[in-house]
């Protein structure tokens, strides 16, 4: 190293710092990352390697699970979003009923012109907004 410029030495100690890293950051993660192809959250994935070792699958057997349980997952998933958006507009729809009952059956003509006020000067939370 001896016969480098000072520019050459501040490359090699960049280089040798990088590898450095690399290695270690690659022996630091691999026995933190998840199974290979698994694609499985870990609750299934765990569920899958307990059910694995009860029942004594055979290769094809555990791996026809995990693409059952992938499938499993999707399609809980999907109803649990539409379920949510059907909670959503429910909830929409209740606190429009509300609102209306407030206004018409509980304050008087004054007291809807403050609360419009208000709510244009961003002191009160207006109601959702229709989706």
């Amino acid at each position: 190293m001896d016969g480098l410029t000072p520019r050459g030495r501040v490359a090699c100690a960049a280089l040798l710092t990088f590898a450095a890293g690399s290695l270690l950051g690659f022996a630091t993660g691999r026995g933190t990352a998840p199974e290979p192809g698994s694609g499985l959250e870990p609750a299934l994935a765990a569920w899958a390697a307990a059910t694995d070792e009860a029942l004594q699958l055979r290769p094809g057997q555990s791996e026809d699970l995990r693409i059952l349980l992938a499938h499993y997952a999707r399609e809980r998933d999907r109803m649990l979003k539409e379920r949510l958006a059907e909670a959503d507009n429910a909830w929409l729809g209740l606190d429009r009923r509300f609102e209306t009952l407030l206004r018409s059956r509980i304050l008087d003509a004054d007291q809807r012109s403050r609360a419009d006020a208000l709510l244009i000067g961003g002191i009160l939370v207006g109601p959702p907004s229709q989706r």
